[in-house]
């Protein structure tokens, strides 16, 4: 991790996946559930950066629209 200014402000403790999230469902058992973008920088930046959830300010990315996304296709990806 680092600061907005190119500085190394931590480091992660182990392999984290922040993408998804293991959950039980009602007749228990366990589902692999995709988080958004908007979800994955306040939990980083609250849980790794110890920053408070009230000053996490995150304007330029919508709540629940935004997902991750990865091309592993042979040719480009545009999308118009």
């Amino acid at each position: 991790m680092c600061l907005l200014n190119g500085e190394c402000g931590g480091t992660l403790p182990a392999s984290v996946t922040f993408d998804s999230y293991d959950t039980l469902t009602a007749n228990g058992t366990y589902e692999t559930k995709k988080d958004t973008i908007y979800k994955i920088i306040r939990y980083v930046v609250n849980y790794f950066g110890n920053e408070q959830l009230s000053k996490i300010i995150i304007s330029d990315v919508d709540e629940r629209i935004r997902k991750v996304m990865k091309w592993i296709g042979a040719n480009s990806l545009y999308i118009t």
